[in-house]
Formats: structure tokens, C-alpha cells, sequence
């Protein structure tokens, strides 16, 4: 038995944990959206190509080599790429070259590049984590509003089943003679207005949740459930301790975009740099190999002589004054030049060269000019753009300071009018009982009780969602816990 109690116990704490892993968290859920958000991976997808184009721009200083290969069929007369002489016969002629360069001075213009995107990889960062805020923000919006819900529909819940108790209570007096009864006849009523309210709590929380799932890249018939944390409402004096000065001063150090805004600006001061290098002189240095080929390119180097007979040659002498014919015997010879092989051709005909060139910009059309004021515009459009989220920023947050006040007396206010309503209800059930007030009051003073619950709810809700957003603008992480 003692194993099977084990056994037991086992089984039962891992359902347990089950349970309670399938409940997801506020941060679970903010992380898994900001994981699987597609507005966020088209952001990684920016900071991938900012990183890339920094890379290319470093690499505009290494070495560039380059090959060709040439094959080339001339009728008639041309020269011959192997000899440069003029010949009137076809050629076959094919041709090697390998080229190298680098740049050495570029007028300040590639330093200044790769300045200007290290800037604009931060500014892709801060970008991608403002739209991760921004989707943090919209599901811990999501998530209040299912809490929200489902604290309304539990409301509700408790609203029918005291309803019943109160019809049980007013069937007993029915049968003892003290109560008329059509007083039943009320409360029966109540209670389906209630059950129909019931029914819209319940869709209010079925929306919820599939707004949530939306958020969270989930499909709406998969499985979830929202932990329901235990939220300690914080008091409204926090609220008025706020200055909108010293909390706007933390926000420009938090915000994502106020920083990628700053960086834009240098970036775009980058960029008055590069226009300006068109001014200066370019150096680079270059060099190759070249090499070819002709079919009928000859190798003087192995011709041979060879002897083919003789030719005679008869010459008019006169000897002692007399007239003969001589006739000269000369040997006769053939010159055989053989053709130069297509290897030996290519190692004969290698040559190499190395260079440096140096480009001094003279005029230009005063392109360079326009491309400076340009580029100095850019600076001021960015400084002015970095005006406006920062005047953006402080009327968001005098508003939410505004709405955070206005919540916390909203909040006051509704507990307030729940203790009002209490004492109303409690007093009207005490004549009830005694039968000096009709269902129909109690009713009424229940429905009054109800509506301030609901008020009070949704005081609460959007009181502590308020409080969020200023956290939000703080730099704090969004959680139920704090």
C-alpha cells in the first residue's frame, strides 16, 4: 500500500505541475510574442542588412582581383597578338590576364561609411527593441483585459447565485404566508436579466482571450489559459508624487526611439563627410599578368638551316684577253621555322605590370556642392524629426499622468459608491426580511450594488493599466508582480 500511495502522490504532483505550465504568465506571454511577432522579425530582417552593409563597406579596402580569357578568329589582314606585325591570313589567337587593385586613400570617404553604418546598426537595434516594447505593451493590454473579463463574469456568477439564494429565502416566506406570492415573480426575472448578462461577460472573455491569441501568433482553437496573479492595487499617492519633468528626463534615457533618433542624426552628420571626400584625390594601386596565344606565331629560337644542292652560275671572265664563261658553283639551303608551341607561347608571352593611380577631382558639373547641402539638409530634417518625438513624448506623458490621476479617483470613487451601496443593499435586505421593503427595491438595490461592482472593476483594471504605461515610459519591465 505504501507504494501505491507513492505512486499516487507522484502522479498527482506531476498533473499538477501540468496545470500549472500550461498557464501562461504575463512575461511568458510578452516574450513569446515579441519571439514570434512578424512586425519584430521584419526588424531583425533591417538590423541583418545594416550589419551587412557595414560589412561591405570595410571591405572596401581590400585588394580586388580579377581574370579573363580571350579567344579571338581575324580574317584578312590583322596583327598578330604574338608579334604585332600586320599579316593578310586568318588567326586563330586566345589570351590570359590577371588583374589586382586596391584603394589607398579615398579622400576620407570609406571611413566615414563605415562610421555612418555602425550608427545606423544601433539605430536598427533601438528600432527593433521600440517595436518590442510596443507589442509588450499591447498584450499586457490584452492580458488585463482578459482578467478584466473573467473578474466580471465571476461577478456575474455570484450575482445569479445570490439571486437564487434570495428566491430559495422568498419561497420559504411564500409558503409561511408572510410574502405574497408574485414577489417570486421579480427575482425569477432578475435572474434571467442575469443569466443574459452572463452570457455577455462570458463573450467578452472568449474576445479576450482570442485577442491575446492573435497577438501571440496562436492559433484560436489551440489550448490556453492565463495565470490569474494576485494584483496588489498600488496607491494613488505614487501618482501624485510624479513630475513630469523628472519623469520625462527618465524616458528620454529608456526610450528606444529618442536613442535611435540621436543616432540618426549622427549618421546623417556622416554623411555631409562623404559628400565632402569628392573633393579629395582617390589613390590606388593596381597590377596583372597578361599572356596569349597565336596559331601562327613562329619559334625563331629552334629554326635550322637545311641544304637543298647546288646552284651554278656562269659569269663572263676574259683571261689573257680572252672572253670564257666561269661557271660558280653555290650550295643551296631552306630556312624551317617550326611553329611555337601553345604552352611555350604562353610562358614566352607572360608579361606583368604594376601601377598606381591617383584620380584629382578638377570639376565636376558642382555636383559635389548639391551633394553637401543635401547632405546637410538630411541633418537638419533629422534634428527636427528628433524635436518631435521628443515633444511626442512629453505630451504622452502629461497624458498618462493625466489618465493615471483621473483612474486613481475613478478608482476612489467606485469603492467609495461600493460601500454606499453595500449599507443601501444591506438595510433594503433587513426590511426585506421583515417585510417592510418589496422585491422590487431589493432588486433595485441590488442592481445599484452590481453596477458600482462593475465600475469598480473596471476602475481597477484600468487604473493599474495606467500605471503600466508609466512604467512603460520609465524603461521598467511590464509585469503584474510590482
Amino acid at each position: 500500500m505504501k507504494y501505491i500511495y507513492t505512486l499516487l502522490f507522484i502522479v498527482g504532483l506531476a498533473s499538477f505541475s501540468t496545470a500549472q505550465n500550461s498557464l501562461w504568465s504575463l512575461e511568458r506571454c510578452i516574450t513569446h510574442a515579441q519571439q514570434n511577432n512578424l512586425n519584430i522579425q521584419q526588424s531583425s530582417v533591417a538590423v541583418k542588412q545594416s550589419e551587412l552593409n557595414l560589412k561591405g563597406n570595410k571591405r572596401e579596402y581590400h585588394p580586388s582581383v580579377n581574370g579573363s580569357v580571350s579567344y579571338n578568329f581575324n580574317i584578312g589582314r590583322s596583327v598578330d597578338p604574338t608579334s604585332n606585325d600586320f599579316v593578310s591570313r586568318s588567326i586563330h589567337s586566345n589570351g590570359f590576364s590577371v588583374s589586382a587593385g586596391a584603394l589607398i586613400y579615398s579622400g576620407g570617404r570609406v571611413p566615414s561609411t563605415i562610421q555612418q553604418s555602425e550608427f545606423n546598426i544601433e539605430a536598427a537595434k533601438l528600432d527593433m527593441q521600440d517595436t518590442k516594447n510596443d507589442i509588450g505593451l499591447q498584450v499586457a493590454r490584452a492580458y488585463l483585459q482578459i482578467l478584466l473579463a473573467e473578474e466580471q463574469l465571476a461577478n456575474g456568477q455570484l450575482s445569479i447565485k445570490q439571486l437564487e439564494d434570495q428566491l430559495a429565502q422568498t419561497n420559504k416566506l411564500i409558503r409561511a404566508g408572510t410574502l405574497p406570492a408574485n414577489n417570486r415573480l421579480d427575482i425569477e426575472a432578475q435572474i434571467a436579466t442575469s443569466e443574459q448578462t452572463l452570457v455577455a461577460n462570458q463573450n467578452n472573455v472568449d474576445i479576450s482571450y482570442l485577442n491575446l491569441k492573435l497577438l501571440l501568433m496562436l492559433e484560436p482553437a489551440a489550448e490556453f489559459k492565463i495565470e490569474k496573479p494576485t494584483i496588489d492595487v498600488p496607491s494613488a499617492d505614487q501618482i501624485g508624487a510624479l513630475s513630469v519633468t523628472s519623469l520625462f528626463d527618465v524616458a528620454v534615457e529608456n526610450q528606444p526611439n529618442i536613442a535611435a533618433g540621436e543616432l540618426r542624426r549622427k549618421s546623417a552628420e556622416k554623411g555631409i563627410d562623404i559628400a565632402r571626400s569628392a573633393y579629395y584625390p582617390t589613390v590606388s594601386v593596381g597590377g596583372g599578368l597578361n599572356t596569349n596565344y597565336s596559331n601562327i606565331a613562329l619559334d625563331q629560337a629552334n629554326a635550322q638551316v637545311i641544304p637543298t644542292g647546288f646552284d651554278t652560275t656562269n659569269t663572263q671572265v676574259i683571261f689573257n684577253g680572252v672572253s670564257q664563261n666561269l661557271g660558280i658553283v653555290n650550295p643551296t639551303f631552306d630556312l624551317n621555322i617550326p611553329k611555337s608551341s601553345y604552352f611555350k607561347q604562353l610562358g614566352t608571352n607572360l608579361s606583368a605590370f604594376i601601377g598606381l593611380q591617383v584620380n584629382i577631382p578638377i570639376y565636376n558639373k558642382g555636383l559635389t556642392e548639391i551633394s553637401i547641402e543635401r547632405a546637410k539638409l538630411n541633418v537638419i530634417n533629422t534634428q527636427y524629426t528628433n524635436r518631435i518625438l521628443r515633444q511626442g513624448l512629453k505630451s504622452e506623458l502629461l497624458r498618462a499622468i493625466a489618465d493615471a490621476k483621473a483612474a486613481a479617483k475613478q478608482l476612489e470613487a467606485s469603492e467609495k459608491s461600493i460601500k454606499a451601496q453595500e449599507a443601501a443593499f444591506a438595510n433594503t435586505q433587513r426590511r426585506f426580511e421583515v417585510g417592510t421593503a418589496n422585491s422590487f427595491e431589493l432588486n433595485t438595490a441590488r442592481n445599484n450594488l452590481d453596477s458600482a461592482k462593475t465600475l469598480a472593476i473596471l476602475a481597477k483594471y484600468d487604473y493599474i493599466f495606467k500605471l503600466k504605461i508609466i512604467d512603460f515610459y520609465q524603461g521598467k519591465s511590464i509585469s503584474l508582480d510590482k
